[in-house]
């Protein structure tokens, strides 16, 4: 494998926006939570930098697929406003202006979007026995 995750995420991402409206629940929240990572990218000059890029997920504990949202989604925009370079301050705050509603539009990345799903599939129902064994294990063991 050449490269690093970062560099392979990247070279990954599906042009497809999803856009998703989702409504304020009772507990305030709209039921997704933001990821920070830092990506590798390539200037057209060939030169490697870093660039910050949200993830809107599933919130904790959420295996709700009528979201709309699996782990690995990227944040592109929150009510038709582009935030790919927005801070992460900058959107939570445009997301506590939404009122009873937040329109999102998320690029997934298709390795990870399929991973999650495949998780989800897997994970529904399952009762775990009392052998300590790794999440991480138990996640790339999964048939899909």
């Amino acid at each position: 494998m050449h490269g690093t995750s970062a560099d392979n995420l990247n070279t990954k991402v599906t042009a497809l926006l999803n856009e998703l409206e989702l409504q304020r629940r009772n507990t305030g929240d709209f039921g997704f939570s933001l990821r920070r990572t830092t990506m590798l990218d390539r200037s057209p000059d060939g030169g490697v930098y870093r660039r910050v890029v949200h993830f809107a997920e599933p919130g904790a504990g959420t295996k709700d697929l009528a979201l709309g949202l699996v782990p690995g989604d990227r944040l592109v925009e929150i009510n038709g406003k582009n935030v790919e370079s927005k801070s992460r301050d900058e959107i939570v705050e445009m997301i506590r202006q939404s009122g009873d509603t937040v329109r999102l539009k998320v690029q997934p990345i298709l390795e990870l979007s399929e991973l999650s799903r495949c998780w989800l599939r897997n994970t529904e129902g399952l009762r775990r026995d009392d052998r300590h064994v790794s999440k991480f294990y138990d996640f790339f063991t999964l048939k899909c």
